[in-house]
């Protein structure tokens, strides 16, 4: 065999060679086809199903102790300027026509660095709430992440430091989220207590609704409202 042959014979073996190293470095460690390829760094963390809080009397508070109750749940803060404002005083008012017959409130901060449960006591002494049906609550360790998730997971609406939405989130008597309004809109004040009206009125939980959710008759997806957002005027 001549020296030429053998030259390109090796050059062509060089060449097969590096070609499978290739495909072997692309695809080791990964599998294809019907199999999905599973990223590591994903969000493995369940979706949160239950919560405590601690409130503006230092009490502690867990979803289950609203376990057989109607509540309404939102998001706020203290020193917000203007939004969580009219906001509780939507709630203050649905709480003077709801709450004697057993709605509870449930208002948690998206700011617990200054919402302290002193803070929040004298931020709900405002609107005159009732501590045992008209809840603001913070975590016990100042730990928004935690606040996120409740909003996030529990509540369903989007939650960022001193930033949310004007959404209130109604539950029956199972727990189930039954439908969210914007309290600051006219027709969603009034969904939001027709919904109320018929859970309180409900004699047992199985009586609520049948439908997974109510129709607010308002599906537009609600900014945040926060620091540098556009504030609705009162």
């Amino acid at each position: 065999m001549s020296r030429a042959v053998v030259f390109w014979l090796g050059i062509l073996m060089v060449f097969v060679g590096g070609t499978i190293i290739w495909f072997g470095t692309k695809y080791s460690g990964r599998q294809v086809g019907s199999v999905a390829v599973v990223d590591e760094d994903a969000d493995l963390d369940p979706k949160m199903t239950s919560f405590e809080l601690i409130d503006q009397t230092g009490s502690r508070l867990k979803s289950e102790d609203l376990d057989g109750q109607v509540w309404a749940g939102s998001i706020f803060f203290a020193s917000c300027p203007s939004t969580c404002y009219t906001q509780n005083v939507r709630l203050q008012q649905l709480d003077t026509e709801f709450g004697e017959r057993g709605l509870k409130l449930i208002s948690v901060t998206c700011d617990p660095a200054n919402d302290t449960p002193a803070a929040l006591a004298a931020y709900a002494s405002r609107f005159n709430a009732d501590s045992d049906r008209w809840h603001f609550l913070t975590s016990p360790d100042a730990d928004f992440e935690y606040l996120r998730r409740v909003g996030n997971d529990f509540f369903n609406i989007p939650v960022a430091e001193e930033t949310h939405t004007s959404q209130v989130v109604v539950f029956d008597r199972d727990g189930k989220n039954c439908g969210t309004f914007d309290i600051l809109k006219h027709e969603g004040q009034l969904g939001l207590k027709s919904l109320v009206d018929e859970l309180l009125s409900a004699s047992t939980a199985g009586d609520s609704t049948d439908d997974d959710t109510y129709d607010s008759n308002d599906n537009t997806p609600e900014p945040l409202e926060g620091e540098g957002a556009e504030t609705p005027a009162a």
